[in-house]
């Protein structure tokens, strides 16, 4: 799947009841340390989707700096150091997580070394443009334009949530590219770390003013990065802070990728700040959740008009009723 970054936004840590869903698979690499170690030592921690929330704090609470999703597999990078003590201390938190009652695999836990130059200069290649449908390219800094006939969006890989490569972020984009043609003027996106729906709706409404909001500074200021690498910072406003800062303002699309249980708390406030006849974009959701979901928007004026899927990910697609 990729590499992609962490975000603190929103994220219950140690609250292993639940899971982190699309925002919680988010991690730091790179810009994590100053000075390169001339070695990396890798663990390789498999995972189940009701366990990946809990896995991802554990290798984090470790120490890792990095970390990157193959297969059902976490794979974290840690700062050189004694190998055996570190997988010791990663099977005592991988123990904890399955006496909470947690799923995990049978596989074990696996540590390596890996070459300061082969991280160097490998790990640029986990980002390279990625195609949302027909109309819609993301894509790093550093790599070329090579779609003319599609919108490009500009994302620099940081410390937040959104290069495009996590499925439920792929969903939100498959959802405002398939809207391109009739996106309201404004709109808001909750949770906004790297800014790239924001941006993706911005770019296809060039007229848009959109409004953003993250409890981290750090992925405000990587969306802020972000919206003037696309040329659309007068488009997006972008605030660190929660929606109680937005007063009774309302909107025609709310976009919340984030994770279950915090949807679950948030849905008040959203449906709130909803306009009637608008849409409300919920995602970071496993297809496990999806009947607790409908059972907690059951009790608010929102009809489900689509439901979308990618693997175990779902987005929900609900319709503010009037009146």
């Amino acid at each position: 799947m990729g590499v992609v970054f962490w975000r603190t936004s929103y994220l219950v840590t140690l609250d292993y009841s639940g899971h982190c869903s699309g925002c919680g698979l988010v991690y730091s690499l790179m810009h994590a340390t100053k000075s390169m170690p001339r070695w990396w030592v890798v663990a390789v921690v498999p995972y189940a989707p009701e366990s990946q929330d809990a896995v991802s704090d554990l290798v984090f609470r470790e120490g890792a700096i990095g970390c990157e999703e193959q297969e059902r597999h976490l794979v974290a990078y840690f700062e050189a150091q004694d190998e055996l003590a570190l997988q010791e201390r990663l099977q005592e938190g991988y123990q904890h997580i399955q006496a909470l009652g947690l799923p995990l695999p049978a596989a074990s836990i696996t540590i390596s070394r890996l070459p300061e130059e082969d991280w160097h200069t490998g790990w640029h290649a986990y980002f390279t443009p990625l195609a949302i449908g027909e109309r819609l390219v993301v894509r790093p800094p550093w790599a070329e334009s090579s779609s003319a006939d599609k919108v490009e969006v500009i994302i620099e890989p940081k410390q937040a949530f959104g290069t495009g490569t996590h499925a439920t972020t792929r969903l939100m984009l498959e959802a405002i590219t398939d809207r391109a043609d009739t996106l309201p003027r404004s709109a808001l996106d909750v949770g906004t770390g790297s800014g790239i729906l924001a941006i993706t709706h911005a770019l296809f409404r060039p007229d848009s003013q959109i409004v953003a909001c993250d409890l981290d500074p750090l992925a405000i200021a990587n969306a802020r990065e972000n919206a003037h690498h696309n040329q659309v910072a007068d488009r997006i406003h972008l605030f660190v802070g929660s929606l109680q800062a937005l007063g009774s303002v309302t909107y025609p699309h709310i976009y919340a990728n984030l994770q279950r249980q915090i949807i679950l708390s948030l849905l008040p406030d959203l449906m709130e700040h909803l306009a009637p006849g608008g849409y409300l974009f919920l995602s970071g959701l496993l297809t496990s959740e999806e009947a607790l979901l409908y059972e907690a928007i059951a009790s608010f004026p929102l009809q489900m008009v689509q439901t979308r899927r990618r693997a175990e990910w779902i987005l929900l697609e609900g319709l503010r009723l009037e009146g």
